[in-house]
């Protein structure tokens, strides 16, 4: 719902309309490709989409740095085997030209693993602490209208 609002604000500015300037934690990313993670209750991942290129994800963050719900992880996500078959994919993949593009990106998804080596020290402490920060910021919001799940079982 907060990129909808975003998207909202954006289209009053150009459109000539003042409005309240939002808070300064709430940021725009850097424009770099973007996936949706959704996550069941459990905090598994049920699904993962592309953003599309048009919509700009907001952050919460203080300073540059501990964003959320944008993460930036700074390895990648997968990891493949080295062979000529895995290199022919990868610039099949990237070639914008490439009308099966979307077949070679998926057969090439389909070769790699998750690549838990890069990731076994992820989320950092850092991280993990500014996130606890902001659910203590939002610990009043309870029970409000903002809150539409009702109060917390944590």
């Amino acid at each position: 719902m907060l990129n909808e609002l975003l998207l909202i604000e954006r289209g009053l500015c150009k459109a000539g309309i003042g409005i309240i300037k939002p808070h300064p934690d709430v940021k725009d990313t850097g424009r770099v490709p973007t996936l949706l993670v959704q996550l069941d209750q459990q905090g598994m991942v049920v699904r993962v989409r592309p953003v599309p290129e048009q919509a700009k994800p907001w952050t919460l963050r203080s300073g540059q740095h501990n964003s959320f719900p944008f993460v930036q992880p700074k390895v990648p996500l997968l990891s493949f085997p080295g062979d000529q078959e895995i290199d022919a994919l990868r610039r099949s993949a990237q070639d914008r030209k490439n009308s099966e593009r979307r077949k070679d990106l998926l057969e090439l998804v389909g070769k790699g693993s998750f690549h838990a080596d890069g990731f076994k020290n992820w989320p950092g402490v850092g991280l993990l602490d500014h996130l606890q920060g902001r659910m203590r910021q939002f610990v009043s919001l309870e029970g409000t209208e903002s809150d539409k799940q009702g109060p917390s079982t944590r």
